[in-house]
């Protein structure tokens, strides 16, 4: 769907009260970001809960994105001056304007073209706040040399130097002047200090918003074999999280903000555009009798993150958002909205209008240790909670949500949040590089990324992991082991839902990441031992009776290392080429399909206390 669909599907609900319109008077002051206001003569306006952003960038290029819930397009064109005459070309939209008279008078840009009709007229913009704030001029040096091709984490270093001069200059508080900056690896955010010590994050552009072409999978055999799908009927549930409860946490599903890829190329995307499927992952675990909880967008504050875990406890936490990791702390955005560097001084500052979105966007309490005038000593260490997080919603034009810390998560195990039989999986950039993350939330079971992931990659794998996993008796560590061997491997292994990983961009492969409650790395299966669990599921209708198969296979047969096809036709299917399983393989395998024998933190299913599933049709 390009613009101009998108502009067409708008137009059942435009305003259609006439806006005047200022007069002649060309200034030199074009570039800058634009919001559209009206069509003239078609007097269309976009409706109240759409925005249509113009970028005018001063070498030719025009940026235009329009969005609405659920909804995020954008398209490139081209302008060129000549006095007061203008020639604009935006060929997805079927725009072309040769020659025609433009003008500046105030904040009010008057272009020769209509946006919403056909028909020849003008359309009338008004120019964006924006300035000369350090968040400015760090977002206008990065883009510049991110276009030019500068590496992410040199354009983010001289970005925040950038920044850091102006803000000794254009300060006028201790909470306006930049002491101190700490670039993330490979560019993506950066944190400043300010001379009062509150921290404020920067991000730079992260979880690329290119959709790849699907690489073409093998197609493995076991994947047609009928047995592959007969669902196992478990007899007990030990790795059960004690509370059917799951909470969806997804601030970025259809919001909109600016994202850099591959040389420098940036668009507009949402997460929902990349292929997120928050409807789905609710499906998912309602068919194993969960109830869910989703807050999406700017619903997704600190407070309701908060106060759902607290009433649900939640046996599932999954939460997909843009973060950011160093050695000592995690940082995890949300949707509850600050405003754009038009209101920097007073973010920074902490105005009495900030300090109330502040007090009714996060959980009572936690405003204690949010205070932007001054760094909160606890125990003589600082205490950043909750912190301002800087993006951009379009090229140049920046917005500030709140994030919370590790130490957000810490606070809430403290308070009686108990994820001890839970899942979290933190679907987001480095949520899993250090386990700064997992040692704060103290999960069975934690799943992240160690690096940066794509948003189509992470869409892709989110759906797998839930999807796979709603199968009875299938754990997270199996899951997982079978998600990286399709990925790396390149083929399909066990089920048609395999295929979805094709998607999944190289870039982003193997970077899911497993912890155990010991907050060490779980090692995954292998091919040999998810090929033993394959046949504990198929070879008897009870799990626990097949791993009493792969257990007696091992002893009668596996063990001694040679022996006749004919003995056992169980057995000889056990053998992958010259590989005979070996005592830890049947062991792991029997762990994982059944839970026995135990594994400290090694296995978490979705609800094996009741094996029935309700049916939905195949995505």
């Amino acid at each position: 769907m390009n613009v101009r669909a998108f502009a067409a599907s708008l137009l059942w609900a435009l305003g259609l009260a006439a806006l005047g319109v200022g007069g002649a008077g060309a200034q030199d002051e074009l570039p800058g970001l634009y919001r559209f206001v009206v069509d003239q003569p078609a007097n269309f306006s976009p409706k109240a809960d759409a925005e249509v952003l113009l970028d005018i960038d001063g070498k030719g290029g025009l940026h235009l994105t329009a969005t609405q819930p659920g909804q995020v397009l954008s398209t490139e064109g081209t302008y060129k001056l000549n006095g007061a005459r203008i020639a604009i070309e935006f060929p997805e939209l079927g725009k072309s304007v040769k020659d025609g008279p433009w003008s500046l008078q105030g904040e009010t840009l008057k272009l020769p073209f209509q946006l919403m009709a056909d028909e020849e007229g003008t359309s009338e913009w008004k120019r964006e706040p924006g300035g000369d704030t350090p968040i400015d001029v760090f977002y206008a040096v990065v883009n510049r040399k991110r276009e030019e091709g500068t590496p992410p984490e040199e354009a983010a270093r001289a970005a925040a130097e950038e920044a850091k001069k102006r803000s000794e200059e254009w300060g006028q508080t201790d909470a306006e002047v930049i002491t101190t900056y700490e670039v993330w690896p490979d560019g993506v955010a950066c944190k400043f200090t300010f001379r009062n010590g509150h921290p404020e994050m920067v991000l730079v552009g992260t979880r690329i918003g290119e959709m790849p072409q699907p690489r073409v999978l093998q197609v493995g055999l076991w994947a047609s074999d009928p047995r592959t799908h007969i669902p196992a009927k478990p007899h007990t549930a030990p790795d059960d999280p004690k509370n059917k409860t799951a909470l969806l946490f997804a601030p970025f599903d259809n919001a909109p903000y600016w994202s850099y890829g591959k040389g420098g190329i940036g668009k507009v995307a949402s997460f929902k555009e990349g292929g997120e499927d928050v409807d789905l992952i609710k499906r998912k675990l309602e068919t194993a009798h969960y109830e869910v909880k989703v807050l999406r967008d700017a619903e997704a504050t600190p407070r309701a993150l908060h106060d759902e875990i607290m009433r649900l406890q939640p046996g599932v936490l999954w939460m997909s958002s843009h973060s950011c990791a160093s050695d000592d702390s995690v940082s995890i955005a949300t949707g509850a909205y600050l405003g754009s560097t038009a209101d920097a001084k007073e973010i920074m500052n902490g105005s009495d209008r900030i300090r109330k979105i502040v007090e009714a966007a996060v959980p009572p309490g936690c405003d204690t240790y949010l205070d932007f005038g001054t760094a909160v000593q606890v125990a003589g260490a600082e205490t950043e909670i909750v912190i301002p997080f800087w993006h951009q919603r379009n090229h140049g034009a920046m917005v500030a949500t709140l994030s919370v810390t590790d130490r957000f998560f810490r606070d809430l195990v403290r308070e009686g949040a108990d994820f001890s039989t839970s899942l979290i999986y933190a679907a987001s950039c480095c949520s899993a590089e250090n386990d700064v993350l997992v040692r704060a939330c103290k999960a069975r079971q934690f799943l992240g990324y160690n690096g940066l992931i794509t948003i189509p990659g992470c869409a892709t794998e989110t759906k797998y992991v839930f999807t796979i996993l709603t199968k009875p008796t299938w754990s997270v560590r199996e899951v997982v082991g079978l998600a990286n061997l399709v990925i790396d491997r390149g083929q399909v292994v066990f089920f048609p839902e395999d295929d979805w990983l094709a998607a999944v961009p190289e870039e982003d492969f193997p970077k899911l990441q497993l912890y155990g409650m010991d907050f060490q790395p779980l090692d995954l299966p292998d091919v040999n031992a998810i090929w033993l669990c394959y046949m504990a599921r198929w070879s008897a209708e009870h799990p626990e009776a097949g791993c009493e198969a792969l257990q007696k296979a091992y002893d009668d047969f596996w063990s001694k290392g040679s022996f006749s096809r004919l003995a056992s036709p169980f057995a000889t299917a056990g053998v992958r080429g010259n590989h005979t399983p070996t005592q830890e393989e049947v062991v792991l395998a029997r762990h994982l399909v059944s839970g026995e024998p135990t594994m400290p933190c090694g296995r978490f299913t979705l609800n094996d206390t009741d094996p029935t599933r309700l049916k939905e049709p195949e995505e």
